[in-house]
């Protein structure tokens, strides 16, 4: 983390509150407002190589609201929330601040609508749920295996618990470069409250007009030919379950990328334990394993995570402290890291403070 990258969040902040009570009032033309504000500042140390400062998920968002229908969303954060697949570019920088989300919504008795910069929800850590995670992301997102944002247009409809999500979008994580469309779907039933299940699903084509030119660097990982065309396809199930005082999440995931008469498969899945031990402390477990192509031995990756969560009264305060192990096989030695993080937002989330 930087001088700069801290500056620009501060300015975006003060603007966006700035702006407030002078657009507020201009009932005519709707209500601008700072809609979002999260904080995630923490210290990472991995042995052997040291430690940094950073500011993790972060981001601003403004919102403007014509009325209970018609609104728009502009999202400030680290561009690498954005989620571009490594096939077609290498790993942002954290410094480098941009636009995360720039949509326009349309709800109605028949659904949500979204076009622009918008969230990709997939499984349990897809889209915009930062503010939510009480783990950092699996390793699925950590490699860069699918987008967290795209450009695209989504539709969403929920009814008696049963909820529906899909969204088209270009797949690259920005503009268009080689006018193949993805599709991406989300699909479950929920309580509301203590239970969530359903399954995901996402397809799209490549070719070397955006992953060769981008400099991609996902071969090493996934086994990807960035100078060849290829189909990829990826299915997910998903489910949470919070029992008081336990929350559990399992996902797992199943990909397979085709090029030429070669299939790749990419497989993932994670096990999470909260255990509420206190209204303020809770205790933390991850289970994390990713096996990202077939065509090696040594390719799989587990990661075990434990630590503590020492929460607020209404959750939008929460400091963690974690422990991390990362092995792969006939690779060493293992890779140990040590996480301090701090959420803060002044904004009580509904999904914070309730069970699920």
């Amino acid at each position: 983390m930087t001088a700069k990258t801290l500056k620009s969040f501060i300015f975006v902040a003060l603007v966006s509150l700035l702006a407030q009570p002078s657009r507020a009032v201009e009932e005519s033309i709707g209500t601008l407002k700072l809609s979002d504000l999260f904080l995630e500042p923490g210290f990472k140390y991995v042995e052997f190589r040291g430690g940094e400062f950073q500011l993790g998920n972060s981001y601003v968002a403004v919102a403007w609201e014509r009325d209970d229908r018609l609104s728009a969303v502009f999202k400030i954060g680290s561009k690498r929330l954005i989620g571009v697949p490594s096939r077609y570019a290498p790993e942002a920088s954290e410094d480098e601040i941009g636009i995360i989300e720039g949509y326009a919504q349309l709800d109605s008795a028949y659904g949500r609508i979204r076009l622009g910069l918008i969230p990709i929800h997939f499984g349990l850590e897809g889209g915009d749920v930062e503010s939510d995670l009480d783990f950092r992301r699996s390793l699925m997102y950590q490699t860069r295996f699918l987008n967290l944002r795209d450009i695209g247009l989504s539709y969403r409809i929920a009814v008696n618990g049963f909820f529906s999500e899909w969204a088209v979008h270009n797949g690259e994580g920005g503009a268009e470069r080689d006018y193949e469309t993805w599709f991406t779907g989300n699909w479950g039933w929920e309580n509301g409250r203590t239970f969530r299940v359903g399954i995901s699903g996402t397809a799209g084509r490549t070719n070397p007009k955006s992953t060769d030119p981008g400099g991609a660097d996902s071969g090493k990982t996934t086994g990807f030919r960035s100078d060849e065309q290829a189909r990829l396809r990826v299915a997910n199930v998903f489910l949470r379950w919070a029992p008081h005082p336990v929350r559990i999440g399992l996902e797992a995931t199943a990909g397979d990328t085709f090029q030429g008469d070669d299939v790749m498969k990419f497989r993932a899945a994670h096990l999470d334990f909260d255990w509420r031990w206190s209204e303020w402390l809770s205790l933390l477990v991850r289970y994390d394993v990713l096996n990202p192509r077939n065509d090696v031995d040594n390719a799989e990756i587990t990661e075990y995570t434990a630590g503590i969560a020492i929460r607020s009264r209404y959750e939008n305060s929460v400091l963690y402290v974690f422990g991390t192990k990362r092995v792969q096989k006939n690779v060493s030695p293992d890779i140990h890291t040590g996480m301090i993080v701090w959420d803060i937002t002044p904004i009580v989330s509904s999904e914070r403070s309730r069970a699920l």
